[in-house]
């Protein structure tokens, strides 16, 4: 008889690692992780998971201020990796700051999006905050001078969409500059999103109006307001349609961190009214990396019980391929299961549900229909491959 072992696959996020989610750091955050570090057996896995989490610097961070002993060779890695990420974001915000200048003397207004501008605003410093682009949101008629303007810079900038990006896309294909060994890769953005049926499309005029100012390398820059942030990185990192993005602790720092630090500064009826998903997930957020008190006090937000599977992420079809799932020896219930009825913590923060009903829509109805019309449209793509 042959015996079939089944590889150990880990879905859930570990609780040191998502403790650490969180730019700042308090002596109530420092004992909970202390105590999650304490537990580790396998220290190569987390500094390993905490880099593609994007969180490796901040895990050093927390280490190094809270004073938490850890193994000597964890601490070498964790530290090396902050280095590469501190030098990395150096020369970004070198390139960004002289970007900005060139766009300011030919007259292009832009909005400094996600990492770049986190980087520089919400995070104690800039190399906390890993990223892979600089994402820059111009007008759309402004677009393509933009792009032309990264040329005028030395930077490789195709004016043409790349095979892999639809006509209508949110973005133009990413320029690209070697300096100083790193490759830097800036995005021109003329819409903030995709096309979506659920949501009208997003312009710089839609939100200059609310802007946040701030500056790299002491040059004048401009980012999203804290709503608009908060909806930004919500629903371009963790809510629907990215079936396909693998699961980023980072984008959870990213939110954590802002509410945390503008707790004041936010107009929190505004983010219901117009945002409320991202009010919805605010309690499962909590699941992860606990909110300070301030926060909890300032918002009367509702601890409630944890949902099912708290800190399970996404792991079925389309984001795992069926082969690769069969190969972890997962039999066809597992595959179907996973795919249509993913962890309750999972659907209701990835479509923002709150309340009982939404809750049960989205996880028995919606969410399996989403599955189905996937499905359909590999169907039709097979085909015509036919």
């Amino acid at each position: 008889m042959k015996i079939i072992f089944r590889k150990k696959t880990e879905y859930f996020i570990n609780p040191l690692l998502s403790c650490c989610a969180c730019a700042a750091g308090d002596r109530d955050r420092s004992i909970l992780i202390a105590e999650h570090a304490h537990k580790v057996t396998n220290w190569t896995y987390i500094v390993n998971q905490a880099e593609r989490y994007g969180i490796s610097p901040l895990l050093y961070k927390h280490v190094e201020e809270g004073k938490i002993s850890i193994p000597k060779h964890a601490y070498r890695s964790l530290h090396t990796l902050f280095i590469k990420h501190r030098r990395a974001n150096a020369i970004r915000m070198r390139s960004l700051s002289e970007i900005l200048q060139h766009f300011d003397q030919i007259g292009i207004e832009v909005l400094v999006l996600k990492g770049a501008a986190l980087a520089n605003t919400v995070y104690p410093q800039a190399g906390l905050r890993p990223m892979r682009d600089i994402d820059l949101l111009v007008r759309p008629h402004d677009a393509l001078q933009a792009q032309t303007a990264l040329a005028e810079l030395g930077f490789k900038a195709p004016l043409g969409l790349s095979s892999y990006l639809p006509s209508n896309h949110h973005h133009l294909t990413n320029a690209t500059q070697m300096t100083d060994g790193l490759l830097v890769s800036v995005e021109i953005h003329h819409h903030l999103f995709p096309e979506h049926q659920h949501y009208p499309s997003v312009t710089f005029d839609d939100l200059r109006k609310s802007v946040y100012s701030f500056s790299v390398n002491e040059v004048p820059a401009y980012t999203l307001g804290h709503e608009d942030m908060l909806w930004h990185i919500y629903r371009h990192t963790l809510g629907f349609p990215a079936f396909f993005e693998p699961f980023r602790l980072i984008a959870v720092a990213d939110l954590v961190s802002i509410i945390e630090k503008y707790i004041t500064e936010i107009d929190w009826k505004h983010l219901q009214q117009y945002y409320p998903q991202v009010w919805n997930i605010l309690p499962l957020l909590h699941c992860l990396t606990p909110w300070s008190n301030a926060l909890l006090q300032e918002i009367k937000l509702p601890v409630q019980a944890a949902p099912n599977k708290a800190g399970e992420y996404f792991h079925g079809w389309p984001c795992a391929k069926v082969a690769a799932q069969r190969q972890q020896g997962k039999n066809n219930w597992d595959i179907v299961r996973d795919a249509f009825f993913p962890s309750e913590w999972w659907v209701c923060l990835h479509y923002g549900a709150g309340g009982i009903t939404q809750r049960l829509w989205y996880r028995y109805i919606y969410h399996p229909w989403q599955i189905v019309q996937w499905l359909v449209r590999y169907g039709k793509e097979y085909f015509k491959k036919q």
